[in-house]
């Protein structure tokens, strides 16, 4: 893949330009303007931009990438009451055209704690970018979205698209600095991690806790800041079969991960989603990498711990669908540094069931969360001493006709030179404190090693 040709540059403008000038809003209504192009890395331009609201989505299969700058409708706030309202003003905009997507994510749980880590990430945000840029397999495509409502004057809107373009193309930008690690801190400490997984343990008498998820905060200091783009190039290149994503709001904020963990996915009618838990590392060689799978395929723990997972899906999709199927054995779910179990489930949705009422139940899984979900997240409260925010929280988008949403962990926070990395494990009955803590490394050994090694 290149940069974008000078040439077919100009005429993508001199398209945008006329497209624009001739646009003649209709109410409630979004208008779009797509135009194939040559092949382009969406990740390279949108780091040669310097607007500071970007989104980036990769599917699990790399079929799909879009990268987006700008805000043309946004819709955000702190409950879940505004956002069920807003999902129902999102879908009526997407009923006009299937290609528009709302792209956001929500917070892991609306209680915060008075952290202000997350300040610029609300309980939810989605919005439809002005300009995307789009990879649908092997062909690529640049959209402009255009909406006027009836406050702004048609012509001083028009004025501000005109002004947007002169920005779209940039050149190659300024070569990224080589950053050093200063410090790095963890909320718990090793220590303190010990000390909390023996208080919940404690708790896991099944009356009525069972099982709950608990999470650290790594935040590493640098030399300089280090740039979203650049780290989510490195993850797709080094952990395939993942989900890929970012979310800027603002030049100072950014959170970004590269998740194996679908929470579900919305065809029509048709519902996907899947059961992850139980983790152990990838081996150093083929035979060591078959060992820890054959051993994770038959360990009680992590057998029963995601059995509370597949039970937990299973009870939701009976109460919103139909002909329900599930894969008949426990399989692998493969990354980079480490694997999963996993099971998929296939459903069809009832009449009338939402895209909302699907994410409200689902999330948090037992995998995320805990068994039972009320309870776990009591505890979770209880024992974790930082705010989670969008960590472990539904990302993703919807569409007309589609929707999807990953399961927000192996993922960062990016704010000037400082990230937050953020891993969580379940703990059950068995479970013991210093495997646990093996297990956080693990889980963020991927940041850690794309970090010190650039």
């Amino acid at each position: 893949m290149r940069e974008f040709d000078l040439v077919e540059t100009g005429k993508i403008l001199e398209s945008l330009k006329n497209d624009i000038l001739s646009w003649r809003p209709q109410p409630h209504a979004i208008e779009r303007f797509e135009y194939e192009v040559a092949p382009v890395d969406p990740l390279l331009w949108l780091s040669h931009l310097k607007e500071e609201q970007k989104i980036y989505w990769s599917d699990r299969d790399r079929q799909t990438e879009i990268a987006g700058i700008g805000s043309l409708l946004a819709f955000k706030g702190w409950n879940s009451a505004a956002l069920d309202a807003d999902i129902q003003t999102m879908e009526s905009f997407l009923q006009k055209d299937e290609r528009l997507k709302f792209f956001g994510g929500v917070r892991f749980s609306s209680r915060k704690n008075g952290d202000s880590t997350w300040h610029a990430f609300p309980f939810f945000h989605f919005y439809l970018p002005v300009f995307e840029l789009i990879r649908r397999k092997d062909r690529y495509f640049f959209a402009c979205n255009l909406y006027h409502d009836s406050k702004q004057d048609i012509a001083e809107r028009r004025a501000a698209y005109l002004r947007f373009l002169q920005h779209l193309f940039p050149g190659n930008g300024k070569a990224k600095p080589q950053i050093k690690q200063i410090a790095r801190s963890d909320n718990p400490t090793e220590g303190e991690w010990i000390k909390t997984i023996r208080r919940a343990l404690e708790s896991l008498d099944g009356n009525p806790l069972e099982k709950v998820v608990l999470a650290r905060k790594s935040e590493l200091v640098f030399n300089h800041k280090v740039k979203a783009e650049w780290l989510l190039r490195q993850l797709r290149a080094s952990n395939p079969n993942s989900f890929l994503f970012l979310f800027q709001p603002d030049e100072q904020n950014a959170f970004l991960g590269s998740t194996p963990e679908r929470l579900f996915k919305r065809s029509g009618r048709c519902l996907e989603t899947e059961a992850v838990a139980g983790t152990r590392r990838r081996g150093q060689t083929p035979e060591e990498d078959r060992k820890l799978k054959d051993d994770l395929l038959h360990c009680e723990k992590d057998l029963r711990e995601h059995d509370y997972v597949v039970r937990s899906i299973g009870k939701v999709l009976k109460r919103h669908s139909r002909l329900i199927e599930k894969d008949k054995n426990v399989g692998i779910l493969e990354n980079a540094r480490v694997q999963h179990l996993i099971v998929r489930f296939r459903a069809k949705l009832n009449p009338g069931v939402s895209d909302a009422d699907v994410l409200y139940d689902l999330h948090p899984t037992p995998a995320v969360g805990g068994v039972p979900k009320k309870e776990a997240i009591r505890k979770i409260h209880q024992l974790e001493h930082f705010d989670r925010g969008w960590y472990a929280g539904p990302v993703g988008w919807i569409s007309k006709n589609e929707a999807e949403f990953a399961v927000g962990i192996r993922s960062a926070l990016l704010q000037g030179n400082k990230i937050s990395l953020f891993a969580g494990a379940g703990i059950v009955r068995g479970s013991d404190p210093k495997s646990e803590w093996h297990e956080l490394e693990n889980k963020i050994a991927n940041f850690i090693k794309i970090l010190h090694d650039q």
